[in-house]
């Protein structure tokens, strides 16, 4: 057998390359000078290249626009495609946030997750490299924090993977099903201006007085000072603090870099009330396999209105920071937000007795079996229980069949806590004994005049007592009313319906109704 060898002259930057070789010899990447050394242009290879195992019905990626990156792409018919050598790098840099978007044109929702190999080791950490996520999503969209640890004036991979949302979650070496795998190269570069400070808390409503805050800052801060109204501070970047008493304190972070710093302030971010939660439960029933989107998105009932994440959050107990308010013999509607694809069996009950426990014939106030985006009413039983106390509210959505309980541990779905109070509705009497009041104006906006006509009375005449009732039964004004006339001063009393009642020392009664604008 004869081999042919040839020589390959190659002219770079100055340099001339040889290379010797058979006719099959496999190119090699294109190279450029870096000071005395030469490198491979270009995202190191990947340690995994995800193939699609059913592709179907024009599931996978349409368009990935990132920064600078603007990508149209045939859907995952084409499997898996490596971008990172045939566009062009993206220059970003450190400690900004770009915004980013992924598009599918299959009439069914996908799930999302991109990854940037930040140590450049071929190699992306399935949480640590994540940098963004959506699922059951046509057109995900969001931005992407480039970190303050990758390694700098590299070309990075970055990998974005979608897949129907009825298959497992993405990956970054997960073999898609029906979607696909798409690699892009990025370069970032070093961040040399000034922080700018941003942060959040986890809740800005707390029962137990534990807060934890997370660090937004652009531009790569190197140090942080935070300030937490209560005389405490840290300098942790994301520190998590506990408050010793109720109140409303205001926050600030200050933060530093080399360039320079930056300060800011949240005046009264955090409201703490010590306490303020219901009965703890008896269970607090787990999802034990989340999968494909079920769950609950989102909660309306009362003053309730409540956004989250789906069952990939498990058990939520929401009772401190979520609360309504609802009166017996009242009917309420209610919405419930859950997968857009997928139905669910969703119930709601109510610890009326404030035991810790739900009772699965009388506690049970809201069903919907095998629907998606439930809607009802929920009925509040006269003499239903516990008045004018927190109760816990739990709401439990599952995949179609599951005969939930209140405190079975879901396979895909998920179980959330509210804090609902019931109040006892107090009517006030008609007018008796033919007694004679006049209130004018009314309705009035700053005060009104009540006169009562001494002659009316069925006996004593004189001094009387008026108390100021709201819709709900509750005394929210009481005062005098001296030789049959005096004055009602709104103050701090809302707009609205208001019954009132006066007695005098003959226990004569009169009511009626006064309106506020």
């Amino acid at each position: 057998m004869r081999f042919f060898f040839f020589t390959t002259l190659m002219v770079l930057s100055g340099f001339v390359l040889c290379f010797a070789g058979n006719e099959n010899i496999i190119p090699r990447e294109p190279i450029a000078k870096q000071g005395s050394a030469l490198k491979i242009l270009g995202p190191i290879p990947a340690a995994c290249t995800p193939t699609t195992t059913a592709y179907c019905c024009g599931f996978g990626i349409t368009n990935f626009t990132f920064h600078n990156i603007n990508n149209n792409s045939a859907n995952a018919s084409e499997g898996y495609k490596d971008f990172s050598g045939t566009l062009a790098i993206d220059t970003v840099i450190a400690g900004q946030s770009y915004s980013v978007s992924v598009s599918t044109l299959t009439p069914s929702s996908h799930n999302v997750r991109v990854w940037i190999d930040y140590n450049n080791d071929g190699v992306f950490n399935p949480t640590s490299e994540l940098v963004f996520s959506a699922d059951n999503s046509l057109l995900a969209t969001g931005t992407i924090t480039i970190s303050g640890t990758a390694t700098l004036n590299t070309d990075l991979r970055l990998r974005v993977s979608a897949d129907h949302s009825l298959q497992a979650i993405p990956t970054p070496c997960s073999n898609p099903y029906y979607g696909q795998v798409e690699d892009y190269g990025i370069h970032i570069k070093p961040n040399t201006n000034p922080p700018v400070a941003q942060f959040a808390a986890n809740n800005t409503l707390t029962c137990s007085g534990v807060i934890s805050f997370l660090d937004k800052s652009q531009n790569v801060p190197t140090s942080w000072q935070w300030s937490f109204g209560d005389g405490s501070s840290s300098t942790f970047q994301n520190p998590s603090h506990t408050y010793t008493a109720s109140g409303t304190y205001s926050v600030s972070l200050t933060t530093t870099n080399a360039y320079g710093n930056n300060a800011l302030v949240k005046a009264n971010y955090i409201s703490v009330t010590l306490g303020n939660t219901p009965k703890t439960p008896s269970c607090m029933p787990a999802t034990f396999s989340y999968c494909c989107g079920y769950g609950i998105y989102k909660y309306q009932v009362g003053t309730i209105n409540k956004t989250s994440a789906d069952g990939i959050d498990g058990y939520q107990d929401y009772s401190c920071t979520d609360q309504t308010t609802l009166t017996e013999g009242q009917s309420y509607s209610v919405t419930i937000q859950t997968s857009p694809t997928l139905t669910q069996d969703t119930k709601v009950w109510i610890d009326f007795n404030d035991d810790g426990t739900f009772n699965q014939a009388n506690e049970l106030v809201f069903t919907s079996l095998n629907s998606i985006n439930p809607t009802g009413n929920i009925t509040i039983p006269t003499g239903a229980g516990t008045y004018n106390k927190l109760l816990r509210m739990r709401v439990s959505s599952e995949n179609s069949g599951a005969g939930q309980g209140p405190c079975t541990s879901l396979i895909k779905g998920q179980v959330e806590d509210y804090g609902v109070t019931i109040i006892q509705f107090v009517g006030v009497a008609e007018i008796q004994d033919r007694v004679n009041v006049a209130v004018y104006p009314n309705p009035f906006k700053e005060s009104t005049t009540i006169y009562i006509d001494p002659s009316s009375w069925k006996a004593v005449q004189g001094n009387a007592l008026l108390e100021l009732y709201d819709l709900h039964g509750r005394v929210v004004k009481e005062q005098l009313i001296v030789n049959n006339l005096s004055t009602i001063e709104r103050g701090t009393l809302n707009a609205g319906i208001y019954f009132y009642k006066i007695k005098n020392c003959n226990n004569n009664i009169a009511s009626g109704k006064i309106v506020i604008e």
